[in-house]
């Protein structure tokens, strides 16, 4: 389809996908750029595409969004410190100029639009929603006293605090389910073939225990992160855990590099040699943190802090660690082996 034939629809949904793909860890540098440059297309087409992208609603699109699409929607929106009141503002935009184009194409295909007409259409309207309303409340009304009495019933029969507390145990429930973090890297993972990490079938079949919580304590040397969980294995091992919670090296080693990925690891991931322990000789990443200490010659003891968890998560959920391995001072391909 040739790009000027595109709908602003279509290309909201298009700029969405691109958007979201240039966002995944470990893309080439080249893949990234052919992504960015589909934006950019989109953007000078456009201007409102980005704000289109980010706050339409389905209707809002010429096909549904997937749910990994929707979850880097609410991702942009918090990148962008988007508030509720923000989002409900672009969309009543969108409705209005979709109200506007559907007007132009009555007009063209020779709908009366006459101010009599408009008159007529109004004053039918309005008298459907009132005999509609009058009816409606009505019943409405009949219904709440009706609740009202059975809720007075209850309470003089003792039962209305089991009744009550169902009640709120429903709503809570659903508050729940509609407010649940969302982890934009479980989206991105999934659409790249990257799945939870699982333990391997019992003998008898069914499935093992759930994997431990990664803590090493008793590995003397190697990386011990105390209350925390091994999430999935992708281009490294991905571990939860506390917000600023600070990484420590389990030999001597030196900063080689601070990596700057603002949509992937994040601004400032390090990158260390180790030289002595358990990864003497290997170089190590970890990807979605701050760096504490700057690239240079200076050796570190072991037990030094060289990264701390991000309280925003770059990218990922607050207190998320992606550790790898980074030979030449570059993260490793997906899927590679990995240090825990």
């Amino acid at each position: 389809m040739p790009r000027s034939s595109l709908s602003r629809q279509e290309r909201a949904r298009r700029y969405l996908q691109a958007s979201m793909s240039a966002g995944y860890t470990g893309l080439l540098p080249e893949h990234r750029e052919a992504y960015q440059s589909q934006l950019r297309g989109h953007e000078r087409a456009y201007s409102g595409v980005r704000r289109h992208a980010m706050a339409g609603t389905r209707r809002h699109f010429d096909k549904a969004l997937t749910p990994g699409e929707r979850e880097h929607q609410a991702h942009l929106r918090r990148s962008e410190g988007l508030q509720e009141r923000d989002v409900m503002s672009i969309q009543r935009e969108l409705d209005g100029q979709g109200e506007r184009a559907g007007a132009r194409r009555e007009q063209g295909n020779g709908a009366s639009t006459g101010p009599r007409a408009a008159r007529a259409a109004a004053g039918a309207g309005a008298g459907a929603i009132a005999d509609v309303a009058g009816g409606g409340n009505t019943l409405m009304y009949f219904v709440g006293i009706m609740l009202l009495l059975s809720l007075v019933y209850l309470l003089v029969a003792g039962k209305g605090a089991g009744v009550i507390g169902g009640l709120v145990n429903t709503i809570t429930s659903g508050v729940h389910t509609f407010i649940a973090p969302v982890d934009p890297i479980r989206a991105a993972e999934r659409a790249l073939g990257a799945g939870p990490i699982t333990s391997p079938p019992g003998p008898s079949g069914s499935p093992a225990p759930p994997s431990p919580p990664a803590s090493s304590a008793g590995a003397a040397g190697a990386f011990n992160f105390p209350s925390s969980t091994l999430r999935r294995k992708d281009q490294g091992r991905d571990v939860q855990l506390k917000p600023g919670q600070a990484i420590r090296s389990p030999g001597s080693f030196r900063v080689v590099k601070v990596g700057s990925d603002p949509s992937g690891f994040g601004p400032d991931y390090p990158i260390i040699d180790e030289l002595s322990g358990p990864y003497k000789g290997e170089e190590l990443y970890g990807g979605h943190t701050d760096t504490l200490l700057p690239a240079g010659r200076k050796v570190y003891p072991a037990g030094t802090a060289w990264a701390r968890t991000s309280r925003t998560g770059h990218n990922a959920p607050p207190g998320w660690l992606e550790l790898g391995y980074a030979h030449g001072g570059v993260p490793g391909p997906w899927g590679q082996r990995t240090p825990i």
